[in-house]
This record gives C-alpha cells, sequence and structure tokens, in this order.
C-alpha cells in the first residue's frame, strides 16, 4: 500500500516497503523495482510519469483517485495543469489498448478523478523472480536475444505525410517562381 503524504493530504506513488515486487493485471505485468511494464517477456513502451500514474491508480484498485491526489502523488513539489495527468491517462490508455469509451483497465470518474478496474494480483520478490519478465540490462540477453520493446502507435505517420506534403508544395512553389527569376536576368 502506498504511504500516505501528509503534508499534501495525499498519497505517495511509493510505499513505504522500498521491495515492491511485482503487479499482474490481464495480459500485463509491472515491475515495481525495475519501472517496467510488460507483456510476457516484452517491454511495453511508457513513459515516467504515465508508469508512475498506472502505479498509484493500482496500488488503489477499486477506488476513485481523484485528479489533484494523482497530480501530487505523481508531480510532487511541480506545478502542473490536470493537462498533464490527462496526457499520462492517454499514453496508459494507448500502452494497455484500452478505451476511454470501454475501459477494461481505468475508468473515468467524470468531475472526480479515475479508478483502476482490473484484478490486481500482487507478487513480492521471491515469488515474481521465478516467473518475472527477462531484464533488458543483462549482458547475455542483449547478445542472445533482446527483448520486444513495443511502443504504441503514434502520430509519427501523419506528421511525415503532412511534411512531405509541405515539402511537395515549398518545391512547387520555387519551381513556379524560378522560370520568373530567369527572365528577370
Amino acid at each position: 500500500m502506498p504511504s500516505v503524504d501528509k503534508k499534501n493530504g495525499g498519497v505517495s506513488p511509493t510505499p513505504a516497503n522500498t521491495d515492491r515486487g511485482f503487479l499482474r493485471f490481464g495480459a500485463f505485468t509491472v515491475d515495481l523495482n525495475r519501472h517496467g511494464l510488460f507483456m510476457g517477456s516484452t517491454r511495453i513502451h511508457l513513459t515516467s510519469k504515465p508508469f508512475e500514474t498506472l502505479v498509484v491508480l493500482m496500488e488503489h484498485r477499486g477506488t476513485t483517485v481523484q485528479k489533484q491526489q494523482l497530480m501530487d502523488a505523481v508531480w510532487k513539489d511541480s506545478f502542473v495543469t490536470e493537462d498533464s495527468l490527462v496526457k499520462a491517462i492517454r499514453e496508459i490508455r494507448r500502452a494497455l489498448d484500452d478505451e476511454k469509451g470501454n475501459p477494461k483497465f481505468i475508468q473515468t470518474v467524470p468531475g472526480e478523478g479515475y479508478r483502476f478496474i482490473a484484478e490486481v494480483t500482487s507478487m513480492n520478490e521471491q515469488i515474481g523472480h521465478a516467473s518475472a519478465p527477462t531484464d533488458v540490462s543483462e549482458k547475455e540477453t542483449e547478445a542472445s536475444s533482446a527483448p520486444t520493446v513495443v511502443t504504441p502507435p503514434s502520430h509519427a505517420p501523419r506528421r511525415r505525410l503532412f511534411a512531405v506534403a509541405a515539402a511537395v508544395l515549398v518545391l512547387i512553389g520555387i519551381i513556379s517562381v524560378s522560370p520568373q527569376l530567369v527572365t528577370a536576368k
């Protein structure tokens, strides 16, 4: 269970116990010691703040965590707007292939916050090691068969298409102006 942050009256994403182990839900495993989200032995890309947000929600599974409590726990002494939390939740949902309208893991509670709704199994270090995902930092693992890192779908293809279209328009503009420049000389 997370520790209580008396200063903010909220929750801290780090429990008082430093041996954190693993949390499992659905096809996913969260390695709390290595800050990793895994599906089987495949690491799923999730940046730091969304990862911490996911952990806080999982540690309070079944209960609504207020938006301000989440922001206080994850961003601590930093000033952030609610938009930062919304972006973190969006990244988590993308990584978990979860839908806002039909959630399997994170439910939005309008006007209040978020609730982790999936069944979560907590495992300690000793139990977790036998079935834990392979550590990506081990030299043997890297040399033989490095685990696949899955990056959630992004909007990069659309950005590339926009950049190519803009470049084509610039080229057309240059080509249409260049005969005028040649005749002006």
